[in-house]
């Protein structure tokens, strides 16, 4: 697999973690986000950062959520887009469950 994931999220954030992802392989069909909230998900937004993460044409990948859970969210992406590409592709946001504990 040829997708970097980076954690990009502000110091000492609990309740959102945003994380970078570049794919630079042909192939490379999904991307496992290790996002460390210790519950799945509430929300988990898919945010443009250049051309090549919008759907359709030659360099779309088409990202999107295709699992959540208490530990990843996985996104999968079209083949064949991204190849070689140096800056982040797109943004992961997630968010925990809201809590009026919180």
């Amino acid at each position: 697999m040829a997708i970097t994931v980076a954690d990009i999220s502000p110091a000492g954030s609990k309740n959102r973690k945003i994380f970078s992802v570049i794919k630079s392989a042909d192939g490379d069909a999904s991307a496992t986000i290790a996002h460390g909230l210790g519950v799945t998900p509430e929300e988990a937004w898919i945010v443009p950062v250049g051309a090549q993460a919008y759907p359709g044409g030659a360099t779309g990948q088409n990202p999107r959520v295709t699992a959540k859970d208490a530990t990843n969210v996985t996104i999968g992406l079209d083949t064949g887009a991204g190849s070689g590409n140096a800056a982040a592709q797109f943004h992961v946001i997630v968010k925990r469950p809201h809590s009026i504990m919180r």
